[in-house]
């Protein structure tokens, strides 16, 4: 009986989508003490990438010391991790460079929970990921604006520019990478979903970031995944599909 009942929870499991949620060692005071910034501080660029670094550091000990994505213990300081950056007064260039801090910190972070590119992504992968998506938009905005307080004549001007096309090109391909994400099936159809509300968010901002080629594969890919889904998931994979026809 008792391994009956041991193969059914697991079928169940699998049939959901879901798995038993990850242990949370440490709530929002052992982070702190730790060295992770205190949740009443405001979190600039500086503040979240001396937080990865401790989660880095403790996650190499014990990873259930990474925060969980709605954790009553830990969720907190995950929220922090992935909010947006506070709204202050600085120079484009300020702005930029601290952009890409973020980026680079959040990219290390989602590599520290998804040490294994192959494994399902967690909750809190698709969690950053689509904060990677926001930050990412958020940086493509003032790029062009940046470039324009060079003079034509600047000899680094060319140099800039090619940096920055590759860089709106990495970032124009984490669309696709989110899509992919959203198709897994070993990932629950509640996660997939908000995988598509994130890449759905930054199509206005990303999209034209990706080169012809790469749109329409990505089209294909969504609309396979209307095909095949149902429900929340179908209805999210739709909005996504009408973002990407505008």
């Amino acid at each position: 009986m008792r391994m009956i009942l041991v193969v059914a929870a697991a079928m169940c499991a699998l049939a959901c989508g879901g798995t038993r949620p990850p242990e949370e060692a440490w709530a929002a005071a052992d982070y702190t003490r730790a060295g992770v910034p205190s949740l009443d501080e405001t979190w600039g660029a500086a503040e979240l990438v001396r937080a990865v670094d401790v989660i880095a550091r403790e996650a190499a000990v014990d990873r259930d010391r990474l925060p969980r994505h709605g954790g009553a213990k830990s969720g907190t300081v995950f929220a922090r991790l992935i909010a947006p950056a506070a709204d202050e007064p600085m120079s484009l260039t300020a702005r930029l460079e601290a952009g890409m801090k973020r980026y680079d910190a959040l990219n290390r972070l989602s590599k520290i929970y998804l040490p294994d590119t192959l494994a399902a992504p967690s909750r809190e992968v698709i969690e950053i990921w689509n904060a990677l998506l926001r930050e990412g938009g958020d940086m493509r905005a003032h790029m062009e604006p940046f470039l324009a307080t060079f003079p034509a004549d600047d000899p680094t001007l060319p140099t800039r520019r090619e940096g920055i096309a590759k860089l709106e090109l990495g970032m124009g391909g984490m669309i696709m990478g989110g899509v992919l994400m959203a198709a897994d099936p070993r990932v629950s159809e509640t996660d997939r979903a908000a995988m598509l509300r994130g890449i759905t968010a930054a199509v206005p901002a990303l999209w034209s970031a990706m080169p012809p080629d790469r749109q329409q594969a990505t089209r294909e890919r969504v609309t396979a995944l209307v095909d095949a889904t149902t429900g929340e998931l179908h209805d999210e994979a739709l909005r996504l599909a009408a973002a990407l026809r505008k």
